[in-house]
């Protein structure tokens, strides 16, 4: 009997050794002990100027930012960047965050600056770091300022328009076999139309399909001015095909103060595939006013 009594006692003791040595509260990093840290911010450039008309379209102006601290830690410290001041609004740069990887010292992001082609004047922006207060395992971060002056002010005049006659037409021959004859083998070109005349701008007559206009509105005077469409080509001519043939039309306009969202209206114009070559309308007019287009018009 004593014996019993000695293996339950030790099989008690055990059992409460293992429940000591496990009560983890499973949270993994909360039994690791560690201070919030200090960040320094850094920049490749300081105080930048830039002329709107000289960045890169596409990619920008970069300027790389850096967070440091002095020593890792076991958790990721994420750092976000912000507007502090300045004139530029959201369309003229890119912030972001600074992520600094557990067990690593330091991170960068980039910081891009961009060519809105709005009519703005002169900008000026600083970017700094959120309130380390909000900055989760931050202590502080240094006084760090990346300031940015914007200008000659770079203003899109550039007004765009694509023209498309996609789709296709079901064809069955006496066999009964089928097939589908595309309309975009049927060669239509446009022509801008100056003070009544074509003005020998050829770039929306390729043979391509769809076609595409881009005029730098800033250069013409204040009137009307015209799109004609001309069949140069119909390959189904001959077929006898009563089938109509879409245009649709899509304009938009990089100046800002225009008014003239991107637009698609469609039917505009239809063409016949068994009308021939030669047929032709006038198919979109706009007004320019002070170099930027004003009203747009689709006939």
């Amino acid at each position: 009997m004593k014996q019993i009594f000695k293996y339950i006692a030790i099989a008690a003791i055990s059992c409460s050794v293992f429940t000591s040595c496990n009560e983890d509260d499973n949270t993994g990093d909360s039994l690791i002990n560690y201070s919030p840290v200090t960040v320094t911010l850094t920049s490749s450039e300081n105080d930048v100027v830039l002329n709107e008309t000289a960045i890169d379209a596409d990619n920008g102006y970069a300027i790389t930012v850096t967070a440091t601290i002095d020593s890792p830690l076991p958790i990721d410290i994420i750092i976000p960047l912000t507007k502090i001041s300045g004139t530029a609004t959201g369309e003229d740069f890119t912030a972001g965050s600074i992520t600094i990887p557990s067990s690593l010292t330091s991170a960068s992001v980039t910081v891009i600056i961009h060519q809105t082609g709005n009519a703005e004047g002169d900008e000026t922006l600083t970017i700094g770091a959120i309130d380390s207060s909000m900055i989760p395992n931050v202590s502080s971060v240094n006084a760090f300022a990346l300031n940015v002056e914007i200008n000659d002010d770079y203003i899109d005049y550039s007004f765009s328009m694509n023209f498309a006659w996609d789709g296709y037409v079901h064809e069955a021959d006496e066999d009964g076999d089928h097939g589908f004859l595309p309309f975009c083998d049927m060669d239509i070109d446009f022509y801008f139309i100056v003070g009544g005349a074509d003005s020998g701008i050829y770039d929306a007559a390729t043979g391509s399909c769809p076609e595409e206009l881009v005029i730098d509105s800033s250069i013409y005077a204040d009137g009307t001015y015209m799109i004609y469409a001309d069949l140069w080509a119909n390959p189904y001519s001959a077929a006898g095909y009563d089938v109509s043939v879409p245009l649709t039309i899509t304009y938009s306009h990089g100046y800002e103060g225009s008014f003239i969202p991107e637009t698609i209206a469609s039917p505009i114009f239809e063409y016949n595939t068994n009308d021939g070559t030669g047929a032709g309308a006038m198919v979109m007019e706009f007004e320019i006013l002070s170099g930027v287009v004003t009203s747009v018009t689709l006939l």
